[in-house]
């Protein structure tokens, strides 16, 4: 069900275009991501760093945001929202039609926490292997991509968060 969203709301973030609507949804989307993690692991302390590191960044972006839109009003189209609707309802009947037995099943949980019984030191080495290489690494690729943006975008002679003397 977190996937279904999660693919929901990326989908609708194609079709933002003011920056607190896409700070939401990516917030939300961080949210989402930090919980899979969370279900999947044993462990929740890397979910906590995770999510924290991830509004961290967008909370850098955000500022960065609302100083060049500052006065820009925050209207929410029709249109995304009859979209958005569409695109929730859509995936939800593609998921209840197929009915995965990954994410339905009540023994899918447990499935990825097999590793309980090791000892704490083994416990990093399952955040690099198959089931959460994935997010790690898309996580990993997204703070690169926030840090470039951000330090291409604030160039100091030129940006909007310049000093003025």
């Amino acid at each position: 069900m977190f996937l279904a969203i999660n693919i929901t709301l990326s989908m609708g973030l194609i079709f933002l275009t003011h920056p607190l609507s896409v700070t939401l949804f990516l917030l939300g989307q961080t949210l989402l991501t930090s919980l899979m993690c969370n279900i999947m692991s044993s462990s929740a302390w890397f979910s906590y760093i995770l999510f924290l590191i991830m509004v961290s960044s967008m909370l850098i972006i955000f500022i960065y945001m609302t100083s060049i839109a500052s006065n820009e009003k925050f209207m929410m189209s029709p249109l995304l929202l009859v979209m958005m609707a569409l695109i929730l309802l859509t995936s939800l009947l593609y998921l209840y039609v197929l009915h995965n037995n990954l994410l339905f099943a009540p023994n899918s949980i447990t499935s990825y926490s097999h590793i309980n019984s090791l000892q704490y030191n083994t416990m990093l080495t399952k955040y690099f292997n198959f089931p959460m290489l994935i997010i790690v690494s898309m996580m990993i690729i997204y703070l690169l991509l926030a840090l470039i943006a951000t330090v291409k975008i604030t160039d100091f002679k030129h940006g909007p968060i310049r000093h003025m003397s």
